[in-house]
C-alpha cells in the first residue's frame, strides 16, 4: 500500500469512478432518445455498473496482494483485457442503439472532461514519487484533453467533424505516450529501460494502479467509439447533401412511367 496523502485517493476516484459513471449516464440518455425500452436501458446500466465495480475490486485486491509489484506484466495484460471488455460491451443491444443516436459523437466526448484528474501525476512528481519524464507529459496531456473536451463537443454539434477527429486522435496519442513512458521508466527495477529517479513503481500500488488498469482503457475505448460515431455522422451528412442520391429515385420513376 502506498503512503501517498489522502487526496490522491480522491483524485483517483474522480477518474476511476467518475468516467464510468458519466459514460453510463450518457449511454442511457442516448439509448432512450434513440428508442430503447426504459427497462432494458436501466438493466443494461446496472449490469454494466456491477461489472465495473467487480473489475475495480479485483484490481484493488491484486494490488493489495502485491501481484502488480512482483509481476509487472499483469498490468498491461489487465489493461488490455478491460479495453477489450469495454469494446465488447459496446456491442450490447442497448449500448449499440445509443451509439447510433444522432448525438453519440458529442456525448461520447463528455466523460473525457474528467481527464483533468491527470493533475495527480504532477502532484506525485512534485512529491518525488514519480519521474518527471513520465508524470509531466502524462499529467499535462490528460489535463489538456480534459479542458479541450467541452470545446470538441461544441464543434461536433456545429458539424465540425474534422476537429472531433483531431481531438480523439490526440487523446489516443496522449494515452499511448503515457503508457509507454510509464513502462520505460520502470514499473520495477528489472523493467526500467530509462534510468530515472524515482522510477514509475508507484503506478503498481494503490491508488495509482487503478488509473492504467481501469480509467485509461475506458478512455481509450471511448476515443475509438467516438471516432466511429464521428465517421457515421460525417457519412450521414455527406449522403444527405448529395444531390445525386436525391435525384436518382425520381429519375428512375420517370423512366418507368414513359416505358409504361
Amino acid at each position: 500500500m502506498t503512503t501517498l496523502p489522502w487526496y490522491f485517493f480522491v483524485l483517483v476516484a474522480v477518474a476511476v469512478l467518475g468516467i464510468p459513471t458519466v459514460t453510463l449516464a450518457v449511454v442511457y440518455r442516448g439509448a432512450r432518445s434513440n428508442g430503447s425500452d426504459r427497462r432494458a436501458a436501466v438493466a443494461t446500466v446496472l449490469i454494466s455498473a456491477a461489472c465495473a465495480v467487480v473489475w475495480i475490486t479485483v484490481i484493488c485486491w491484486a494490488a493489495a496482494s502485491g501481484l502488480f509489484t512482483h509481476t509487472t506484466v499483469l498490468m498491461p495484460v489487465g489493461a488490455a483485457l478491460w479495453l477489450l471488455a469495454v469494446l465488447g460491451w459496446s456491442r450490447m443491444p442497448v449500448v449499440a442503439t445509443a451509439l447510433r443516436a444522432s448525438g453519440a459523437a458529442s456525448f461520447l466526448t463528455s466523460p473525457q472532461t474528467l481527464r483533468i484528474a491527470g493533475l495527480i501525476f504532477l502532484l506525485a512528481m512534485m512529491l518525488g514519487r514519480l519521474p518527471w519524464l513520465f508524470a509531466l507529459p502524462a499529467g499535462v496531456g490528460d489535463i489538456a484533453v480534459g479542458i479541450a473536451a467541452p470545446f470538441a463537443m461544441r464543434r461536433v454539434a456545429r458539424g465540425a467533424h474534422r476537429g472531433a477527429v483531431w481531438f480523439n486522435v490526440l487523446g489516443i496519442l496522449d494515452l499511448l505516450v503515457a503508457l509507454t513512458l510509464g513502462a520505460l521508466t520502470g514499473l520495477s527495477a528489472a523493467t526500467q529501460l530509462i534510468a530515472t529517479t524515482p522510477s514509475s513503481a508507484e503506478l503498481t500500488l494503490l491508488p495509482l494502479v487503478l488509473i492504467p488498469t481501469t480509467a485509461v482503457p475506458l478512455a481509450l475505448a471511448l476515443h475509438i467509439l467516438d471516432l466511429a460515431a464521428v465517421r457515421r455522422l460525417a457519412l450521414g451528412t455527406r449522403s444527405a447533401s448529395d444531390p445525386d442520391s436525391v435525384r436518382e429515385l425520381p429519375a428512375d420513376r420517370s423512366l418507368s412511367d414513359h416505358s409504361a
